[in-house]
This record gives C-alpha cells, structure tokens and sequence, in this order.
C-alpha cells in the first residue's frame, strides 16, 4: 500500500526505475511485480500526455525472465478488472513516442549458447488510462501485469472524481 502522492512524480510512460518502482527481489528472483497509488483523481474536461488520457495512473513494476530462444522482444499486457461491474479492459503497453529511435550498433549476432542462464528484465511506469481504455467514470479496479504468461501481484485502485484528499 503506497500513498498517492509519491506517484505524482512518476514519469509516465517510462523505462526507468522510480522511488515508486517495487524493490527488485534477489538475484535469483524470476517474475512480474507491480505497485500502484491506492486511489488516482481525474477531472472531466481534462486530458493526460500525447494519448489526451482521461487520468494519470502510474504502475510502477519490474519484471525479470529467463532469456528463451529464439530471441523476442518482450509485451507488457496491462489487466484491469471492474470491480463492481466484473469487467475485464486489457492492453498491452506499446512505444507512444513519435520519435524515431536510434538503430544499435551493429554486432555479431547472438547464438543460443550465448544467452543460455542468462536473465532479461526491464522497469515500466506505464499511464494504465494510456494502454487500457478505461470508462471514464469513477469506479474500483484490480490491475495486474502480465509477461509472457507470468502474472505479477494484484494492486486495487480507486478511481474518483474530482480532487481526493
């Protein structure tokens, strides 16, 4: 349980480790972890970053796999299930930035062998309301993380109306 106002720094939409990010567990650790605010606010008429979301709602995770082969750049699915109502809003988190990217540096390709034990992970602080087209209306929802079939912890956030105090 996390008070809302350590999120209000967040970067959204990031690859980076935050003050909110879950500490990363020990070496030997493989999984998907999250955290979130217990309540976020938003204010109709209002619109969050270049998606226009009607809400900032930071989740703030990690996520550390063993490296399978052939080699794939892992998604991020994002769950969020009503509450109240039961429903289930889904979306994976894809690069919203326009910019384009600047290509690696070419390398020797890599063998099977070369990544054999090896771990992958990566930090992520998406905007739920950026992947996940949530009503916009106030309401309760359970959010968890998904990594090639591996769930992450269960986080409850309220949604409200107006400023929470």
């Amino acid at each position: 349980m996390m008070d809302p106002k350590l999120f209000l720094g967040v970067p959204l939409n990031t690859f980076e480790r935050t003050q909110c990010t879950p500490p990363q567990p020990d070496i030997s650790w493989r999984g998907v972890v999250i955290r979130a605010p217990l309540k976020v606010s938003f204010k109709r008429g209002i619109h969050i970053g270049r998606t226009k979301a009607f809400a900032a709602i930071p989740i703030c995770g990690l996520y550390v796999l063993d490296v399978l082969w052939p080699l794939a750049e892992d998604v991020v699915l994002l769950v969020a299930r009503d509450i109240r109502r039961g429903k289930i809003y889904s979306g994976a988190i894809v690069n919203i930035d326009p910019s384009p990217e600047k290509p690696p540096p070419e390398r020797p390709p890599l063998r099977k062998e070369d990544v054999e034990g090896m771990a992958t992970g990566r930090y992520f602080n998406p905007n739920l309301a950026d992947f996940v087209k949530l009503p916009q209306e106030p309401g309760i929802y359970e959010v968890y993380a998904e990594v090639r079939g591996n769930r992450s912890n269960v986080v409850t956030i309220e949604i409200v109306e107006g400023e929470f105090k």
